[in-house]
């Protein structure tokens, strides 16, 4: 049954995919003086950051379905939940600075240094903030994120197993 913590799997590839391309077309853009690609690179991080809202809200359903299965961290849940605060929040003032120098950029023709300095700047801080929440996430469910063998079972999953033979 599809729910709000198969939305939070699927939405939170958004954000980690687009903020990096928006930066990227950006980059190249402002570089290069190619004020399509700054445009576009605008255009997808004011767009791409306004989706870690709801990767964050539908994150706490998330967690109830599986703080309660072997093998999973509390602690990892606690930092997953922590960076993915922060990452919402820089997502979203990367959204708000790249749609207001968007539309400036339209009035004026010109990319203003500051705000594409602060745009880049934000949304730098974003990826890292992202890229941390990432890390976190895979450590729920991934053993082999936490340094532990891909083999390893938890100590009473590994007693239920043998019990079974």
């Amino acid at each position: 049954m599809f729910s709000l913590a198969h939305l939070h799997l699927i939405l939170n590839h958004l954000p980690i995919v687009l903020i990096p391309l928006g930066l990227l077309m950006l980059g190249i853009g402002w570089y290069r003086k190619l004020s399509i690609l700054q445009y576009w690179g605008l255009g997808i991080l004011g767009i791409a950051g306004f989706f870690a809202l709801p990767v964050y809200l539908t994150g706490e359903e998330a967690e109830h379905v599986v703080e309660e299965l072997a093998g999973v961290s509390e602690h990892v849940l606690e930092e997953h939940e922590e960076w993915g605060q922060r990452a919402m929040i820089l997502s979203l003032m990367l959204s708000s600075f790249s749609l207001f120098t968007w539309f400036r950029l339209r009035q004026t023709g010109k990319l203003d240094a500051r705000l594409g300095g602060l745009v880049l700047g934000l949304g730098i801080m974003a990826c890292v903030a992202l890229g941390l929440t990432a890390l976190e996430g895979g450590e729920i469910r991934r053993p082999e994120l936490r340094g532990e063998s891909s083999n390893s079972m938890p100590a009473d999953a590994h007693e239920e197993h043998e019990s079974e033979h």
